[in-house]
């Protein structure tokens, strides 16, 4: 599979707040709502998004938001497509409703969800510049979040 890299942002839309982005906070790094690579099992992109939504988010969650990206019932992108050397990255967004957030089952290391506001982003770090009080991410994974909310509103 080489150096192939997955991931997706899960944003929903919250009443008298607005459009959020579900984050993962983990030891003063935030990171995409789900994250991986490729396995030699994977067929293609979607195979594994879909394989590590069972992993790090649970099977009922993970059922439901595949069968939402199949039959084209919720608003689905891919957002961030980075290809250098053999190194290849796809990260997608995909906006649910509030209720379907109930359904994460989140595992031992995956963190904190944190829910993070299109006016944050500014705020957002590089992962070297991180302090006590600041968001930090990687660079292509701020660029995901970025595109993801543009394309979201």
């Amino acid at each position: 599979m080489g150096n192939k890299r997955i991931g997706l942002i899960v944003l929903t839309e919250i009443a008298q707040t607005g459009l959020v982005a579900i984050l993962r906070e983990q030891s003063e790094l935030c990171r995409i709502t789900i994250h991986g690579r490729l396995e030699v099992d994977d067929s293609n992109f979607l195979a594994g998004l879909f394989r590590e939504l069972i992993e790090e988010f649970g099977g009922e969650f993970a059922v439901d938001v595949t069968e939402m990206i199949k039959k084209n019932s919720a608003p689905f992108k891919n957002v961030f497509r980075n290809r250098q050397g053999n190194k290849d990255t796809a990260i997608f967004a995909i906006i649910v409703a509030p209720l379907l957030l109930e359904k994460i089952r989140l595992v031992p290391n995956s963190g904190a969800l944190r829910l993070i506001f299109s006016n944050e982003v500014d705020q957002i770090v590089d992962v070297d510049n991180r302090g006590n009080k600041t968001i930090a991410m990687f660079p292509d994974e701020k660029q995901a979040l970025i595109a993801a909310f543009k394309w979201a509103q």
